[in-house]
């Protein structure tokens, strides 16, 4: 499994490459950086999750 520390590292390699090695490489960027993105919504959305006060939708009254 790749860890969220890999990726970040893989993301920064990934963007020198594309640096200093020209847009040829831009997909292997766009790909990591991605999969980086979607990471960080997914704990960006669990963390406001769990800090709400209850689990429950607005209006919901159980």
């Amino acid at each position: 499994m790749i860890t969220d520390d890999d990726l970040a590292t893989a993301r920064r390699i990934a963007a020198e490459v594309v640096q200093k090695m020209g847009d040829k490489y831009w997909p292997i960027f766009e790909m990591v950086d991605a999969e980086w993105s979607r990471r960080r919504e997914r704990r960006e959305r669990l963390g406001q999750c769990l800090r709400e006060t209850s689990g429950l939708p607005p209006g919901h009254n159980d």
